[in-house]
């Protein structure tokens, strides 16, 4: 039984389009670190107070799964309140930051969608994808608020609050309407799988890379793309584990989220047909 489920998780995993998904959400979260970035800086900084607290376990968490020396010029723009940012500049970054974000969740909706054998249209699949890039930013300031009211408890406040996303985008994702706590074991497996990252992934880059050696000055660079990369995997791996123990393939009982506005229509057709 479960050799069975670990085969049937790799198959989903290791498939063509789950290496082409894992490549492309890799280089979309890559393409979108630094825009993101400073896109939540400048969020943090002009509108929402400021905690000190939750500033510094929100750089933590950061140099936890990334390269230091990377993440510190961030950090150290925002201590130093740097250079002023434009309007225009401003403006234009978190229209980047929201573009990338929301290709990336288009991604992974196209995968749900096969994997679930719906047929909906690429434009319908687009808007669903901004919606959920929407939800996505307000989710980031509610954890905020969480954060700032409960940070001498801001470990299990962030497990909470990341089981909770990660469930969230499982149930998002999916196109019909499923239950409750649809999406609960892979959502602890992502937990549980980032947290194990934060604590050992310095030590092994460290322990069995010799990037620093042949890459020289590029070994910072080169060491955010494998974070990346294993980030990625770790969410697809996620993903494919969710679909595998709920069976999402079997949406026998569960009624679609899409095609409401095409029912409303028909409904309405037929009222003027009666009349």
């Amino acid at each position: 039984m479960i050799m069975e489920f670990i085969k049937k998780v790799y198959q989903l995993f290791d498939s063509f389009d789950g290496r082409l998904f894992r490549y492309a959400l890799s280089f979309g979260l890559l393409l979108a670190l630094a825009p993101i970035l400073i896109a939540v800086i400048l969020v943090f900084k002009y509108i929402i107070i400021i905690n000190e607290d939750v500033y510094q376990v929100f750089v933590q968490v950061l140099i936890q799964y990334l390269p230091s020396d990377i993440i510190l010029p961030f950090v150290d723009w925002f201590a130093k309140e740097g250079e002023p940012i434009g309007f225009v500049a401003t403006i234009s970054t978190l229209l980047l930051s929201f573009y990338l974000a929301s290709r990336s969740i288009y991604s992974f909706l196209l995968i749900s969608a096969q994997v679930e054998h719906v047929k909906a249209s690429p434009l319908y699949i687009r808007f669903r994808a901004i919606v959920l890039t929407i939800y996505f930013a307000l989710y980031i300031g509610f954890a905020y608020i969480v954060l700032m009211y409960f940070q001498h408890f801001w470990l299990i406040a962030t497990t909470l609050l990341a089981i909770l996303l990660f469930l969230c985008m499982f149930h998002a994702l999916s196109f019909y309407h499923r239950p409750l706590l649809y999406g609960l074991a892979g959502s602890l497996f992502s937990v549980s799988a980032f947290v194990l990252l934060g604590m050992l992934l310095t030590k092994i880059l460290e322990t069995f890379t010799s990037y620093p050696t042949v890459y020289g000055p590029l070994a910072s660079f080169m060491t955010l793309l494998l974070s990346i990369y294993i980030i990625a995997c770790i969410i697809y791996l996620s993903f494919c584990i969710n679909v595998v123990i709920e069976n999402t393939e079997n949406v026998q009982g569960c009624l679609p989220k899409y095609g409401k506005i095409r029912r409303w229509i028909t409904k309405l057709r037929a009222g003027r047909k009666r009349e």
